[in-house]
């Protein structure tokens, strides 16, 4: 929740809106519970987008490299340094 609302009060001060981008079956109950938190956020769930508009990430939370401990993390950069990247 920390993470969220830093992030959100970033967005804020440089005067953008907070939106959060999740699946759409958790979309109502992660809504209720972190705008009881960080009221002024807006959840959407990716089925919401408009696909004519431009999707800026500014930041991500959760997904393996938030539960992963510092030496997964040192392991994934290392392994990632070694791969070409693909575009």
């Amino acid at each position: 929740m920390r993470s969220i609302n830093e992030t959100s009060e970033k967005l804020s001060a440089e005067g953008r809106p907070s939106i959060m981008v999740v699946a759409p079956q958790i979309r109502r109950l992660f809504s209720d519970f972190v705008r009881s938190h960080v009221p002024d956020i807006i959840i959407l769930s990716f089925t919401e987008l408009p696909e004519n508009r431009r999707v800026e990430v500014y930041a991500t939370i959760g997904g393996f490299d938030a539960l992963a401990t510092d030496h997964e993390r040192a392991d994934l950069a290392k392994a990632s340094e070694r791969q070409p990247e693909t575009v």
